[in-house]
């Protein structure tokens, strides 16, 4: 995958970069197994390196992260995932996460999160005022990016009525710096035709 990602940065002669998870922290950890480890050696082969890089790490395990950071010593940007607890996905907190004290936390081992839509925008009140979550602000008083998941045209929430809407709350109302979508073709489509240079 990594060889195919620089061919086609350099067959396009642009930067395409790569967005990793690590999954399933409580297997490797039972089976004395260190993903990161082996991640980081590929990636240092392969030339990344460092924060500038076209690449994000990131997962719902707090603990992966902080090894990435802090045992293996990487510069590469991390995100932490944020779920919900009774998802049963990490033993991370992520109500605590969410909190200010959390967020506090979280930047001293990562350069941004990746929360649930729902986390971040809760609908749209009878004024037609959009209803941002705490978690932005808290995430923004540590200059943290915010990376929300997972987009979706084929499954909106309640409080929209397309795509477009979504992608217009989301970019031009919180301010996110960026998402993940199972359409990025319709995301990049609605990007070039609303940027705000």
């Amino acid at each position: 995958m990594i060889l195919l990602v620089k061919g086609l940065s350099k067959s396009y002669g642009r930067n395409i970069g790569l967005y990793i998870e690590l999954k399933a922290p409580d297997f490797h950890r039972k089976n004395k197994l260190d993903p990161a480890k082996k991640l980081l050696n590929l990636l240092n082969h392969h030339g990344y390196q460092e924060a500038s890089d076209p690449i994000f790490i990131q997962s719902f395990d707090a603990e992966t992260l902080k090894s990435l950071r802090f045992d293996h010593k990487t510069r590469i940007r991390l995100i932490q995932l944020i779920g919900e607890n009774h998802w049963k996905i990490s033993n991370t907190d992520f109500t605590y996460l969410k909190s200010k004290n959390g967020m506090k936390e979280v930047s001293k081992y990562a350069e941004g999160i990746g929360p649930w839509m729902n986390q971040v925008v809760t609908g749209i009140d009878l004024s037609g005022k959009v209803q941002i979550t705490d978690l932005v602000e808290n995430a923004r008083r540590y200059d943290l990016l915010i990376h929300p998941y997972t987009f979706r045209a084929d499954r909106l929430p309640s409080y929209v009525s397309s795509f477009e809407e979504l992608l217009q709350i989301f970019f031009y109302e919180v301010e996110i710096d960026g998402i993940f979508t199972d359409f990025p073709d319709l995301v990049v489509d609605y990007l070039k035709k609303n940027s705000r240079n």
